[in-house]
């Protein structure tokens, strides 16, 4: 209680206020007018990376590669490389799911075919590989394209595999996720969800914006598992949303610590659950906000973006 009294004292004081005011009400009703653009706009971006309509497994750890990439993608824009073109170059030497097994095929695709993802340091690109290693070991054991089939298939490569082979310097830093994840037991979507989410960030590369990017493309764009599980979904924090939420008045300052368990994330996820009780990744609109209009560029283009009318301005 005193955590989340101090989350929403530190950063949420202005949101309070224009939540207490009902001035938030003309920006939900854009978010959610445009929500539905905004998922056509990523559908898009995966049938272009070649994503859409592959084997069930394959997809599952292509998917897995496309969320690290992201995770890259607003360095990618700075040097004005398209990220899903970059992915594409990849993928033109990673074709099947045997290749996410061949450490070195995935070091010569990532420095040799692309452009810019080759530029990240060794230690990173090491933790990639390993990352989408065990991924393709996980999904070539899944039996049936379940979520709860997925989520214990993960959880338990996670916590008797990946635990063991981790260097002990990344495993110290990772230990609290696995220790979430022992105590995550499997019963139903919402545990499935957490539990699928926690394995994914105890990988050597995986943190909150992979792992709920991830659950957020498999569950909502794709729909994979033909079950309603947006309420269970959590919404990925990433700099451009961040700029965009200040810019907002929504936060009292820019949200820089993007750990899954930092007073920072949870307090976007408050953000997000207030807004859209029933289905907090519709503030997911604002990533899309932020590619266009609000940190793609040197410069804020105002009077082009879909908030601009609801938009205050203060930063």
């Amino acid at each position: 209680m005193r955590r989340e009294r101090r989350i929403w004292d530190k950063y949420l004081k202005k949101f309070t206020s224009r939540l207490e005011g009902r001035l938030l009400e003309p920006l939900k009703k854009i978010i959610i007018e445009k929500e539905a653009e905004t998922i056509s706009q990523i559908f898009g971006k995966l049938e272009t990376a070649g994503i859409i309509g592959e084997d069930f497994r394959k997809m599952l750890v292509d998917i897995m590669a496309y969320t690290i990439f992201d995770r890259f993608y607003w360095k990618l824009r700075s040097l004005d490389e398209d990220p899903v073109a970059e992915f594409k170059r990849f993928k033109s030497t990673i074709t099947n799911i045997d290749d996410y097994l061949d450490g070195d095929l995935i070091y010569y695709a990532l420095k040799d075919e692309c452009k810019d993802m080759g530029k990240i340091n060794r230690v990173t690109i090491e933790r990639i590989i390993s990352t989408l290693n065990y991924t393709a070991e996980i999904a070539k054991r899944i039996r049936r394209p379940t979520l709860i089939e997925v989520a214990k298939n993960f959880r338990s490569y996670v916590m008797f595999n990946v635990s063991k082979d981790m260097p002990e310097k990344l495993y110290v830093r990772k230990a609290g996720y696995f220790g979430l994840l022992t105590s995550t037991l499997i019963r139903d979507v919402e545990s499935a969800l957490e539990s699928l989410r926690l394995s994914i960030i105890a990988l050597p590369f995986g943190e909150q914006q992979v792992a709920n990017n991830y659950l957020y493309i498999l569950g909502k764009i794709l729909k994979i598992w033909n079950i309603k599980v947006e309420s269970n979904l959590k919404p990925a924090l990433e700099p451009g949303i961040a700029e965009v939420l200040l810019s907002l008045g929504l936060t009292d300052k820019k949200l820089e610590n993007m750990d899954y368990t930092s007073a920072q994330y949870l307090a976007y996820l408050r953000i997000a659950e207030t807004l859209f009780p029933e289905d907090p990744t519709k503030i997911m609109v604002l990533r899309r906000v932020a590619e266009e209009w609000c940190y793609a560029g040197e410069w804020k283009r105002c009077g082009e973006c879909w908030l601009n009318s609801s938009c205050p301005k203060e930063y």
